[in-house]
C-alpha cells in the first residue's frame, strides 16, 4: 500500500481487493449508480453494476457501452424484459446481445433473432434458451444453420422424430448424425441403422435403442460381423427370440451369448447335443440343470474334455460321479468329479491309490476331509 492510499476513497485503493471489499459494503444506490458510470478502475465498475436497481442505467450501460465483461455485468443485472429484447436486438456488441437472449422470455422473439441475426455467438444462446418452444425453429436451425456447432445444439433440443430421421439418414458430420440417433426413438429408423450402417459406433448405439424383438432377434441371425450380431442379442429379452437366435445365428459368438440367456432346459439340452461349434455346446451346458442330461455329457468321451469337466461339475449324481472319477483319462476330469462324491469309501480308495494323479488325489483328499468335517457336525446337532 502507498502512503496515498491514506488519502483514497477505498474505491480508488491500488489494490484491487481492497477496492472490491469496499463495493461490497456500498448499499447507496445512487454512490453505486456514479462508480458503475464513472469508476476509474473496471473492477469497480464491474462490482458496483451488479449491485446496481436502477433498469434504464443498466439499460444505457448495456447499449452504450463497448463490449467487455461491464456491459455483459448490466445485461446479467436486468430484469426488464423489454429493456432486454431491445439490447438483444440492437446493442453493437454481439456477446452483449447474446447475454440479453439468455434471460429473454418470449419465445416468438428468440424465433425471430435466431432467423435474422448474423452472430454464431447470438444464434448459440438462442438455441439453448429453455423458452425457445417452438419445433419449426429448431428444426430451421438444425437443417440449415451454417454453423455445424450451432446445428449439433438444435439436435440436442430437437423432438420431432421425423426431423430427427432425416438427420441421422443423411450424410451431413458423423457427430451431428450420432447427436440425432440419441434423441431418435423411432423404431423404423433405428431399425434401418442397425442394420446397414458402416460407422460401428453408430450402428451399436441404434442396435442399443431398438426395442423390437423381432428386428433384433433377425439382425442377430443374420449379421455378418459378429459383433453386430453379439449386440442384437445383447437387446434380446424375450426368451422365445433368444431360442431362435441361440439355434440360429449364422456366428458362434452370437449363439452363444444368446445360450448364455436362455432359461429353457430342453433347448439348451437340444444345442448341447448338436450344435456344430464346441464352445457354443461348451456354454449350453455350463446352463443345463438337468441331471439326466449332464450325467451323458460328463460320460461321452466323444465330446471334448471342457464339456465333461464342466458337466461333471454341475452333476449330483453319485454313481455317475464315481464313474468319471474312477474312468475318466483326463485327470482333470476325474478332480471334478472327486470333488463332488460323497462317499467316503470311494474318496478314501481314489486319494490313497497310487497310480492316480497326484492332483486327483489331493481334491480326493480335500474332499474327504471335508465330508467328514460335515458329518461330525451334524453328530454334535
Amino acid at each position: 500500500m502507498g502512503i496515498s492510499d491514506l488519502f483514497r476513497r477505498k474505491w480508488n485503493h491500488s489494490r484491487p481487493q481492497v477496492r472490491e471489499a469496499a463495493v461490497e459494503r456500498i448499499e447507496d444506490q445512487d454512490l453505486l449508480a456514479k462508480l458503475a458510470t464513472t469508476a476509474k478502475h473496471d473492477d469497480v465498475r464491474w462490482a458496483a453494476v451488479a449491485k446496481v436497481e436502477n433498469q434504464d442505467l443498466l439499460a444505457g450501460i448495456a447499449h452504450c457501452d463497448a463490449g467487455g465483461d461491464i456491459p455483459r455485468a448490466a445485461v446479467r443485472a436486468l430484469r426488464d424484459q423489454h429493456a432486454l429484447a431491445q439490447i438483444a436486438q440492437n446493442a453493437r456488441n454481439d456477446t452483449v446481445r447474446a447475454e440479453a437472449v439468455k434471460k429473454l422470455e418470449s419465445s416468438d422473439l428468440l424465433a425471430q433473432i435466431v432467423r435474422t441475426d448474423g452472430s454464431e455467438w447470438v444464434r448459440e444462446a438462442v438455441v439453448k434458451n429453455p423458452r425457445l418452444c417452438d419445433q419449426e425453429v429448431l428444426v430451421e436451425v438444425a437443417m440449415g444453420d451454417n454453423t455445424r456447432s450451432l446445428r449439433m445444439s438444435a439436435v440436442e433440443r430437437l423432438e420431432d422424430q421425423r426431423t430427427l430421421g432425416m438427420l441421422v439418414r443423411s450424410n451431413e458430420n458423423r457427430y451431428l448424425r450420432q447427436r440425432a440417433l440419441v434423441r431418435l426413438e423411432d423404431q423404423v429408423v433405428l431399425a434401418e441403422v442397425a442394420k446397414n450402417e458402416e460407422d460401428r459406433e453408430l450402428r451399436d448405439l441404434a442396435l442399443r435403442k431398438l426395442e423390437n424383438q423381432e428386428v433384433l432377434a433377425e439382425i442377430a441371425i443374420n449379421a455378418e460381423d459378429w459383433r453386430v450380431g453379439v449386440a442384437a442379442a445383447e437387446g434380446l429379452e424375450k426368451q422365445a427370440e433368444l431360442a431362435e437366435v441361440a439355434q440360429h445365428a449364422k456366428d458362434p459368438e452370437v449363439r452363444m451369448e444368446a445360450v448364455g440367456r436362455l432359461e429353457d432346459q430342453g433347448t439348451l439340452a437340444a444345442i448341447a447335443n448338436r450344435d456344430r461349434n464346441n464352445d457354443v455346446r461348451y456354454t449350453a451346458v455350463q446352463h443345463l440343470e438337468d441331471q439326466e442330461v449332464l450325467a451323458r455329457f460328463a460320460v461321452n468321451r466323444g465330446v471334448r474334455p471342457d464339456i465333461r469337466q464342466v458337466a461333471t461339475e454341475r452333476l449330483d449324481r453319485q454313481e455317475v460321479l464315481v464313474q468319471v472319477a474312477l474312468q475318466d483319462k483326463k485327470w482333470e476330469v476325474r478332480a471334478a468329479a472327486a470333488k463332488r462324491l460323497e462317499d467316503e469309501s470311494r474318496l478314501s480308495e481314489i486319494a490313497s491309490n497310487q497310480a492316480e494323479y497326484v492332483k486327483v488325489r489331493d481334491a480326493a483328499r480335500r474332499r474327504l476331509e471335508k465330508v467328514r468335517r460335515h458329518k461330525e457336525t451334524l453328530d454334535t446337532i
